[in-house]
C-alpha cells in the first residue's frame, strides 16, 4: 500500500509540476525570474540531506527538463526580440542617414 501512495504522490507532483511550468511559459521574463529566485532553493539539496540520495537526485533531476523547456522558450522569444528591436532601430536610422547624405551633396 506504500507503494501505491509513493506513486499517487509523484503523479500529484509530477502534475503540479507541470501545471507550475505552464503558467511559468504564459508570463514575462522578469516575472520568470523572480519565481526562479523562490523555486531555487527548492531545486538545490538541502544540505542537511545526504546529497547522494538516489531518491533526492532523481526527484530532482525529473523537474529540471520541464523548466529547462520554459527557460529555453523564454531565451528564444527574448532573442527574437532583440533581433526585431535591432532591425527597427536600423529602419529608423535609414531615412536619416539618407536625408544626411542628401543634404551633403547640395
Amino acid at each position: 500500500q506504500s507503494t501505491n501512495r509513493v506513486s499517487v504522490i509523484q503523479q500529484n507532483n509530477r502534475r503540479l509540476w507541470e501545471k507550475l511550468c505552464t503558467f511559468l511559459a504564459s508570463r514575462e521574463p522578469v516575472f520568470i525570474q523572480a519565481c526562479l529566485i523562490t523555486l531555487t532553493p527548492l531545486l538545490v539539496p538541502n544540505a542537511f540531506l545526504p546529497r547522494s540520495s538516489p531518491a533526492l537526485i532523481g526527484a530532482l533531476s525529473s523537474l529540471v527538463p520541464p523548466l529547462a523547456n520554459v527557460l529555453e522558450s523564454c531565451r528564444e522569444k527574448q532573442k527574437q526580440l532583440l533581433l526585431l528591436n535591432s532591425e527597427e532601430a536600423m529602419d529608423l536610422d535609414d531615412p536619416i542617414l539618407t536625408t544626411y547624405d542628401q543634404s551633403t551633396e547640395l
